[in-house]
């Protein structure tokens, strides 16, 4: 009885992670610390950005002239 196709992948996957130990602590290590880092929201501020437009807090709502009933600066 001959060995089936996934096991041999499986096989030959743990030996090749194994060899290379190095590299997959490394990986594992930097997803952690992604994973960590998303949560914390650390990279929160770089997609806002490229989201949609924000439009800044003391902008009117309308750019225009103002309205006659409301004094502006310098007029009584």
């Amino acid at each position: 009885m001959s060995p089936s196709p996934t096991f041999i992948a499986i096989a030959f996957l743990a030996a090749v992670l194994l060899v290379n130990w190095r590299l997959v602590l490394l990986v594992l290590s930097a997803c952690l610390v992604a994973m960590i880092l998303m949560g914390l929201g650390v990279g929160g501020g770089a997609a806002a950005a490229s989201g949609t437009p924000q439009t800044p807090a003391t902008a009117p709502a309308e750019p225009g002239p103002a309205p006659i009933d409301e004094a502006t600066p310098g007029q009584r």
